[in-house]
């Protein structure tokens, strides 16, 4: 499936209407790009700024986290079970990448395989690290995908839906991944919401199967 109408529409809606988040402007190393949007997963806009920066200061490329004591790294991070295990994660992955231990990219089973590294997080390591063209499959931009073709699919299940994964990836099937799959958790983020979509606003509604049902 080839789907250059909704690429288009959202990067064009992103220009104007993404998040400000310090580690999407202008260039950044791939270590803040990649922490800060796993920070969004599971923050909310209001505290991933302070979380951010506690990282961002003292952490600015892979080297640092090769080195870093593991006590230090995990401070560095929210103070959870989850980003405990991933401190021990990136400390690997640090240490592998700055002693060129990497001959292949590594795949989405084994990444997962590492602490704290869920499915979503493991392809997202691929597109920043090694500029793979993965999306950042979470549960708010499986709703958009979902809601956009008409895509049923248990909550609990949206990693590993056959369709939902299929549409995700023919939509961030471009050059431009990174910023699409950043448009689709803005998308879900501020009008696609769980209870009350803003659809007037959607940069999709034209062709979205749940706008068409409803106003047909």
């Amino acid at each position: 499936m080839t789907c250059h109408w909704e690429q288009g529409q959202l990067l064009e809606w992103s220009r104007e209407h993404s998040r400000n988040f310090p580690w999407r402007a202008g260039w950044q190393p791939t270590i803040r790009l990649l922490i800060g949007e796993m920070m969004l997963q599971r923050l909310r806009d209001d505290k991933v700024g302070m979380h951010y920066t506690r990282f961002a200061t003292q952490f600015y490329e892979w080297a640092a986290i090769a080195s870093a004591e593991l006590t230090t790294l995990q401070w560095a991070l929210p103070n959870s079970g989850i980003w405990r295990k991933r401190a021990i994660s990136l400390n690997y992955l640090a240490q592998q990448i700055v002693n060129g231990l990497v001959v292949d990219i590594p795949t989405v089973e084994s990444l997962k395989e590492l602490p704290g590294f869920s499915l979503s997080v493991a392809r997202w390591v691929r597109v920043v690290i090694f500029g793979e063209r993965e999306p950042f499959l979470d549960g708010e931009t499986a709703r958009v995908i979902g809601r956009f073709y008409n895509i049923n699919y248990p909550h609990w299940q949206f990693e590993q839906h056959p369709a939902l994964v299929a549409a995700a990836y023919d939509i961030v099937d471009n050059r431009a991944c990174i910023e699409l799959n950043c448009a689709l958790r803005d998308l879900a983020d501020a009008v696609c919401l769980a209870a009350q979509p803003d659809c007037a606003a959607c940069p999709l509604r034209s062709r979205c199967a749940l706008w068409r049902d409803e106003h047909t």
